[in-house]
């Protein structure tokens, strides 16, 4: 969303364009995210809740029965801009996903990210990673943290799927 602001005087005339940007946090310990203080949740109806589902594109219908919702606005998470995907089925929130913007080539492998390594360390879990393109954050007892990598395109994505209780 893109906001612009006019000063205006006799002497001249100023506009400036203000990129709107949505900040996504975590609760590490309880696995529990936010969208500009907005729980991710579903609500008793089934659905996505209204506040956050006002911020996204219309749901897509996925092929195994999911449902995706995508918020509209630029977000950040940590410090880092990208896109924000929300995926239930059957009226259970299963994963948040943040798509960063930055393309970044990395030499070996996904631990040498700035971006794994700040969100690392800002939720005081630690970095496990059994292959290249793929790292998680441990211990999260309420799911999975989970870093990918395509080293052809140098996309780095983290999804944060939640268990089914």
């Amino acid at each position: 969303m893109r906001t612009v602001m006019s000063v205006e005087s006799p002497a001249f005339t100023m506009r400036r364009v203000v990129d709107m940007t949505l900040a996504i946090r975590v609760d590490w310990q309880g696995g529990l995210v936010h969208a500009d203080r907005m729980r991710i949740e579903v609500g008793d109806d089934g659905r996505l809740s209204e506040s956050v589902r006002r911020l996204c594109s219309p749901m897509q219908e996925l092929e195994n029965g999911a449902v995706r919702y995508r918020i509209s606005q630029k977000i950040t998470f940590g410090g880092h801009a990208g896109e924000c995907l929300i995926d239930m089925v059957e009226a259970r929130l299963t994963s948040v996903m943040i798509l960063f913007d930055t393309i970044r080539f990395l030499d070996a492998s996904i631990t040498e990210s700035k971006i794994v390594r700040s969100i690392a360390k800002s939720s005081g879990l630690a970095v496990v990673s059994a292959h290249p393109t793929e790292a998680r954050l441990e211990p999260c007892s309420w799911g999975v943290a989970e870093f990918r990598y395509d080293p052809r395109q140098g996309d780095l994505s983290l999804e944060m799927r939640f268990r089914g209780d």
